[in-house]
């Protein structure tokens, strides 16, 4: 059985854990975790890791790329936060994920003989129009300027999919995409009609990034005397028994009216909660709800409204609305309150440990979304449309070549590019067991959901501006049919 990319990982975190806990006492190094297999790709393992860092999966040769230079095409070099950062880098700068891509491409040119060029656009909500432009226009004239794209999902990415301009992946005869390497979650959620024309996997990490997490102030927990009146929440977390309503419970005991006036002030009291809307997506969906289920020939169904979704409904509503939840903010004013001390948790995403959480003045932690119920079993956490997936336009003549270009990447990022950003993370957050075991949990919950990416009948819209007064029934009875009209035409461009 192949291991995942998460445990994968996870077993080096956790080896590099050890060794620094017990270097003191035992001098012997870690036994390497690449992996092993046959050069096809078909059957490879991880059962015996060998202690040789060289990876027997890759080939030792591949004539077809030697010498030649891929144009990637990626979002924009600029603004940092939705771009796609660690597909290229032109020298060693001391910075760990930049050192990480320098080293995996330098290992690939000097092995295979191939180059990447990285082309960037722009990356703004209001020019995705003209990235889609750009694409569609190149397909169609057949210019072929661009062998591969890194393209937002929701947007770009659903658009040319529904167009057919994106190559079915499947028929990319050197992606090996049954490997651990590409997650395997998403291909499962967004393949239609056994096609797939986007993919995600180890070789950016930006899929991780925007994945929907939780941060918690453990000082303030300490302050508050949370631990002994409610529980640590990371025994929570391990025991499967972080749910929402423990999560209210802390919450509740955090939020204080510091000035005495009688209402909760953002300027002045202290919540117990920072709370964006869109976590209202984040915790339907961490109730175990799933909007869209796949029939028999990986088609997509139909199936957001159950008793199971509206009893998921009046629990948020119950839940977030109270005063010691601030609700108010998105981004910034959330960001203030958390790292000023105001909040006992904020929801994040994983870019945000690095990004706007990283000069806060105390001990934070990371935890995965709560569950809804307590029957659940696993922890989910969805992971944003606006991630960026990788595709190869219809233009592209040879698609086996840049099909083992970005095959190559992926898999040589699991001992370069992964190990560098998950150590970026957690030189910032504490760096203990507890995170560890914590972070196992996020990473297994990571959840792609094809109803999101499409937002079929306006539903996300509707739960992130109408959450406090909405009634799932009536809200599900005027758009229902238009959810299954747009999923008809959906399942028409990949059937038809």
């Amino acid at each position: 059985m192949k291991t995942s990319a998460i445990s994968r990982f996870l077993t080096i975190l956790l080896a590099a854990l050890l060794v620094v806990c017990f270097c003191a006492c035992d001098n012997t190094p870690p036994k390497s975790t690449a992996k092993t297999g046959n050069t096809q790709g078909g059957n490879a393992t991880t059962n015996a890791p060998p202690v040789s860092t060289e990876k027997p999966y890759l080939p030792d040769s591949y004539d077809d790329v030697k010498d030649k230079t891929y144009t990637i095409w990626t979002r924009d070099g600029e603004s940092g936060y939705w771009a796609v950062m660690d597909l290229t880098a032109n020298e060693i700068l001391d910075e760990p994920i930049n050192d990480a891509v320098y080293e995996r491409n330098n290992y690939l040119t000097n092995k295979y003989g191939f180059t990447i060029e990285q082309v960037y656009s722009p990356d703004t909500n209001a020019k995705y129009p003209d990235q889609i432009e750009v694409i569609r226009t190149d397909v169609k004239s057949g210019t072929g300027a661009y062998d591969a794209v890194a393209i937002n999902a929701a947007y770009t990415g659903a658009t040319l999919s529904r167009e057919g301009l994106l190559i079915d992946l499947n028929t990319v005869s050197t992606l090996d995409l049954k490997q651990d390497f590409w997650n395997q979650r998403y291909i499962e959620s967004m393949s239609i009609n056994n096609k797939l024309h986007t993919l995600v996997g180890d070789l950016s990490v930006s899929y991780w990034d925007v994945a929907w997490i939780q941060l918690f102030n453990k000082d303030l927990c300490e302050e508050k005397g949370i631990y002994d009146s409610v529980g640590d929440p990371y025994e929570f977390v391990n025991e499967g028994k972080w749910t929402l309503d423990v999560m209210a419970q802390m919450s509740a005991i955090a939020a204080e009216d510091v000035n005495g006036d009688g209402k909760m002030d953002r300027n002045a009291d202290r919540f117990g909660y920072a709370y964006a809307p869109f976590n209202h997506y984040a915790l339907f969906m961490a109730g175990g709800n799933v909007p869209l289920e796949k029939d028999a020939d990986d088609l997509p169904v139909y199936s957001l409204y159950t008793t199971r979704a509206v009893e998921t409904v009046e629990k948020i509503k119950a839940t977030v609305f109270d005063t010691s939840v601030f609700t108010e903010g998105y981004g910034g004013p959330n960001v203030t309150l958390f790292n000023g001390g105001q909040a006992l948790f904020v929801n994040a995403q994983m870019m945000g440990v690095r990004t706007d959480h990283r000069n806060a003045e105390f001990d934070f932690g990371v935890l995965p979304t709560p569950k809804i119920f307590d029957d659940q079993e696993e922890y989910t956490n969805i992971v944003s449309m606006s991630t960026s997936v990788w595709a190869i336009p219809i233009s592209n003549d040879n698609p086996d070549e840049i099909g083992f270009v970005l095959n190559s990447l992926a898999y040589k990022s699991g001992d370069t590019l992964y190990p560098a950003y998950f150590d970026t993370t957690f030189s910032i957050v504490s760096r203990d067991e507890e995170s560890e075991k914590a972070l196992a949990k996020i990473l297994k919950g990571a959840y792609f959901d094809l109803f999101l990416m499409y937002d079929f009948g306006g539903w996300m819209a509707t739960f992130m501006s109408q959450m406090k007064t909405l009634d799932l029934a009536s809200q599900n009875d005027k758009v229902s049919e238009k959810c299954e009209s747009d999923i008809a035409e959906l399942v028409s461009a990949y059937t038809g």
